[in-house]
């Protein structure tokens, strides 16, 4: 099986932040069931408006502007995308974290 590892999703829609006074909770305390929602751009979710987003490079810094939210620490953000195949395929999707 041939494997593509330097192919890097960058288009996102991104939510948040939702501030958590206690830094224990941060990943603990869901705002949503993730696994209820069919997000696009401009649509509401928990009070927030799901943004599009196209990182200029393989990482999406949810630090920097890709969030619009004056809240950078004790919170939460989410990111999400759409897979497509045209067949049937297993497929690896690697993500990463510097933080929580």
């Amino acid at each position: 099986m041939a494997t593509k590892t330097d192919f890097y999703i960058q288009e996102w829609l991104l939510l948040g932040s939702f501030p958590e006074k206690d830094p224990k909770k941060i990943i603990a305390e869901k705002q949503f069931a993730p696994k209820d929602i069919e997000p696009k751009a401009g649509s509401r979710t928990a009070g927030k408006v799901w943004q599009r987003y196209v990182s200029p490079n393989p990482v999406v810094d949810l630090l920097g502007p890709a969030i619009q939210s004056p809240i950078r620490t004790n919170c939460s953000a989410y990111a999400f995308t759409y897979l497509f195949s045209s067949r049937a395929c297993t497929a690896k999707l690697l993500v990463g974290s510097d933080d929580g």
